[in-house]
C-alpha cells in the first residue's frame, strides 16, 4: 500500500492525521488504528509527513493573475489575488464576471 492510499483509507475512515514538525499526529475512531495499520503508518512516515505539508502548502496558495481591459493601454495591466486555496479557475471566473467582454487578457503568474 502507498502513502497516498494509506493517508486516504484513514481519512476516510475518520482519521485525521496532521504534522507538527517532525512528528506525526493521528486521531481515529476507536477500532481504526490496528497493528497492521501502525505498521504501515510507520513505514510510510516520512512519505505521509510529505504529503502532508505538501496539503497545507496548497491550501493555503493564493492565484494571482494580470488582467488587461479593453480600452486600456497594451502595457498596463492590473493584479488580482485571490483568497487563500482558491483555485486559479474560480479567480478568472471572477474577473469575466466583473468585467465581462471589457476583459481582454488574463495571465497567471507563476505558471
Amino acid at each position: 500500500m502507498s502513502a497516498e492510499t494509506l493517508l486516504r483509507e484513514l481519512t476516510d475512515r475518520g482519521a485525521c492525521l496532521t504534522r507538527e514538525g517532525p512528528c506525526l499526529r493521528v486521531r481515529a475512531p476507536r477500532g481504526i488504528l490496528t497493528q497492521d495499520v501502525r505498521e504501515a503508518l510507520a513505514v510510510h512516515k516520512p512519505a505521509i509527513l510529505e504529503l502532508l505539508a505538501l496539503a497545507r502548502l496548497q491550501a493555503n496558495r493564493r492565484p494571482v493573475l494580470h488582467f488587461r481591459v479593453s480600452g486600456s493601454p497594451a502595457n498596463a495591466w492590473a493584479t488580482i489575488i485571490g483568497r487563500p486555496g482558491e483555485s486559479i479557475e474560480a479567480l478568472r471566473d471572477d474577473l469575466r464576471s466583473k468585467f465581462g467582454p471589457a476583459l481582454v487578457d488574463m495571465r497567471e503568474v507563476g505558471a
